[in-house]
């Protein structure tokens, strides 16, 4: 039975892929910094190890004997001393690690849009994350999803807790740039399916089968929960003001500068030929009701936190 490394594998997009893995008979193992009684995921894990950057012997005992290493690990945005480059960092530390303690392979979850030029330092410096990923020279795969959706999703969450509970609902710009959501459960899919047929440097975009406008998207969003707020066109600086004005009741953080350039620039849809097969209207039908009930704080997205 392979062994497979997960970080992160209760947060999201880990998650998805330990689900993917247990389902297809891997023994599954996890790197995290947080802990979560309770949770049914639990009783699947074969062993929990902390996800320590700063102890190098640690980290590559956690990872002796493991076929394929999962990584989910960045920061949505800088906070609690850590930075885009500590990230960056971290990612090089853990994947040489993985190296030297003979992982076989190791699946990194990047993102769409992400270029060494790119003028948003979170594209930017995920790219230079994937850098450090190929200059260990371990066989490699880079899965670069587009915007992920399903069970646990904290983005569409609380975007419908504010189209529940806001009478207006700002869009920034012109609402006419692109946004392909993908299920979390297509991402595994991709993620586990290079593993087990062999990876080679790849680096393969994860979209989702249709991509909407924005404001189509936030349409559909507030049909499924069946809310009925105006939906305003605004410059983007003001609707970075207006998030953080709500981040201040709600005492999290909204939306940062650097994810509405991302969104209003089209990097939330990818051109190549999408490959997820789950619908996102169909996933809506049936989860959309639930969407918004709570707002629930989110401090990063690809984690293992």
């Amino acid at each position: 039975m392979p062994i497979a490394v997960v970080t992160g594998a209760y947060s999201f997009t880990g998650r998805f892929i330990a689900q993917e893995l247990l389902g297809r008979g891997w023994t599954v193992r996890t790197l995290t910094n947080s802990s979560y009684p309770g949770d049914p995921m639990a009783q699947h894990i074969d062993a929990v190890f902390p996800l320590q950057f700063d102890d190098l012997d640690a980290l590559g005992e956690s990872l002796d004997g493991t076929d394929a290493l999962f990584n989910t690990y960045w920061i949505r945005y800088p906070h609690a001393g850590q930075t885009f480059d500590t990230a960056v960092e971290n990612t090089g530390i853990l994947c040489r690690a993985a190296r030297d303690a003979g992982v076989a392979s190791i699946v990194q979850v990047g993102v769409a849009g992400a270029a060494r030029d790119s003028r948003h330092p979170y594209l930017a410096r995920k790219w230079q994350a994937d850098e450090e990923l190929r200059a260990t020279g371990v066989a490699h795969a880079i899965v670069q999803p587009t915007l992920i959706f399903g069970s646990g999703d904290v983005l569409l969450n609380n975007i419908s807790w504010m189209l529940r509970r806001i009478p207006a609902f700002f869009v920034p710009g012109d609402g006419h740039y692109p946004i392909q959501p993908v299920a979390g459960e297509d991402v595994a899919r991709v993620c586990v399916d290079l593993a087990e047929q062999g990876v080679a440097g790849q680096v393969v975009d994860v979209g989702g089968p249709k991509t909407y406008e924005y404001l189509q998207f936030v349409r559909l969003l507030r049909t499924a929960v069946g809310s009925r707020p105006v939906i305003a066109r605004m410059p983007a600086p003001v609707v970075l003001a207006m998030g953080r004005l709500i981040g201040r009741v709600l005492r999290d953080v909204v939306v940062t500068r650097d994810e509405l350039h991302a969104l209003t620039g089209g990097t939330l849809a990818s051109p190549a030929e999408p490959i997820g097969r789950l619908n996102f209207e169909t996933w809506l039908d049936e989860h959309g009701p639930d969407q918004g009930r709570r707002w629930i704080r989110r401090q990063t997205r690809h984690s293992a936190s």
